[in-house]
């Protein structure tokens, strides 16, 4: 599955915005307020529905609410195009309309009011005239279903509960749309040790395969982390860590950075690994789920995830690699993300992240690729790289230098290094002054 498409009227605080998107990562980028988040909800409600009618779903009970009729408008509409299993594209609209009132309507003393029913229309998008109850058939009969998955930013809450599936149920759709789903280290736990009970039985089996992809999968997202094992019901993983020793052999005793591996419980890894973690488990372990005859479902799955937030508790260094990570770990799934992170846009190929402006309008950032986080800043966020009591006072010392007041241009230097440490632009200002003042003793000695 694929989303080629969203359109959205009177959405929340969306008077009129469409959206297209691409296969691979597709990013959301904004300022606070600007309705990244109302995007993603949106494509979260039209997503499951859009999977309801083409693969064996649970109902997921997503649904829009009269809350997100933009206010004082009568309704709202959400049209997505997309299109399944190689088929399409398709186009599926939903109307939602206010509650409608009555005022004392024939034989009743009070008012009353009534819910208008949502309108659901599902077309070929090449043949807009004819209304479809639903895909074809066959593809919910197929062994491949496409993956669908929203992560909330509550995602990283860690949760104890195990997930309860009933039989009827494909566990790759339990809670795929749920943004209360949080962080089940459990859930992990408990897959890994049927699938080594299995695996024993069968040791070249399917079983087997699978956990084997989305044991690499997860490795593919975090390099540093290997050799995932259960011992004694707790998931244990060895660590990549830098050390400091001290060099005895050596007459100055120098110390030396080591890199050495170290056997962690899952439980005891900080919170941006745990978060990737359970991020690209539950993707995998769901792929595996939907595709269960492929031996390598982490590499051939297809589907959509959306993630609210993708920088969430990551650090920098993370932050510039996580689009890459799941793009190479998943290569066939879908991204449609948000992210305010430099680092993220930075590494989003061109042409595939979006800037929403607060006017309603967007820009398709097509020079991001590459650009270090200052370039970012100011040229695709309107926000200075700098503070801005230290970008003043460098301002300031700039314009006293052309006056040749260096005296006074050097008393703020030294009064911003107190305050702001020895910052490469202060230290240059700095060694300015100094050649200033030499050059200036040497024309003084010159007229002499």
């Amino acid at each position: 599955m694929k989303i080629e498409k969203l359109t959205l009227t009177n959405f929340r605080g969306v008077v009129h915005r469409s959206l297209v998107f691409h296969p691979g990562i597709n990013l959301i980028v904004g300022v606070n307020g600007v309705g990244k988040t109302s995007i993603l909800d949106a494509l979260r409600v039209m997503l499951a529905h859009a999977l309801q009618m083409f693969a064996k779903t649970p109902r997921f009970g997503t649904e829009f609410q009269t809350n997100d009729v933009m206010r004082g408008a009568d309704e709202m509409t959400a049209e997505l195009m997309f299109s399944c299993h190689g088929d399409g594209p398709y186009t599926y609209l939903v109307k939602k309309s206010l509650l409608t009132h009555v005022n004392n309507p024939q034989g009743s003393l009070r008012n009353q009011t009534t819910e208008n029913p949502d309108i659901r229309e599902l077309r070929r998008s090449d043949q807009p005239e004819a209304v479809l109850e639903s895909g074809p058939k066959a593809f919910k009969d197929l062994d491949n279903q496409p993956l669908g998955l929203h992560f909330s930013v509550r995602r990283a809450h860690p949760s104890d509960e195990i997930s309860k599936v009933g039989r009827s149920t494909n566990p790759g759709y339990f809670r795929a749309f749920y943004t209360e789903r949080g962080l089940r280290i459990k859930d992990l736990v408990e897959w890994l040790r049927v699938k080594e009970q299995i695996a024993l039985e069968a040791p070249n089996g399917n079983s087997s395969r699978q956990k084997t992809s989305v044991l690499e999968a997860i490795t593919a997202m975090l390099p540093e982390l290997s050799n995932w094992r259960l011992e004694g019901g707790t998931l244990w993983v060895t660590k990549q860590v830098s050390r400091q020793r001290i060099d005895t052999n050596s007459p100055t005793k120098d110390l030396h950075t080591v890199t050495e591996p170290m056997s962690l419980q899952v439980e005891e890894l900080s919170d941006g690994e745990r978060s990737l973690v359970v991020l690209g488990f539950d993707i995998a372990r769901r792929l595996a789920q939907l595709n269960p005859k492929d031996p390598n479902p982490t590499i051939n799955g297809q589907g959509v995830v959306l993630i609210d937030e993708i920088d969430l508790h990551l650090h920098p260094q993370w932050q510039r690699r996580i689009v890459a990570s799941l793009t190479t770990a998943f290569p066939n799934l879908q991204f449609i993300v948000t992210s305010h992170s430099p680092q993220v846009i930075g590494e989003t190929p061109a042409g595939r992240a979006v800037l929403l402006s607060e006017d309603g309008g967007f820009d398709v950032l097509d020079e991001s690729l590459g650009r270090d986080s200052g370039w970012i800043l100011r040229h695709v966020m309107d926000t200075p790289e700098r503070n801005e009591r230290l970008q003043a006072g460098l301002d300031e010392i700039d314009r006293l230098m052309e006056d040749g007041e260096l005296e006074t241009a050097r008393g703020i230097v030294t009064a911003l290094r107190a305050e702001f440490g020895d910052d490469k632009e202060l230290i240059g200002a700095n060694a300015a002054i100094d050649r200033w003042e030499v050059l200036g003793d040497e024309m003084d000695s010159e007229r002499q």
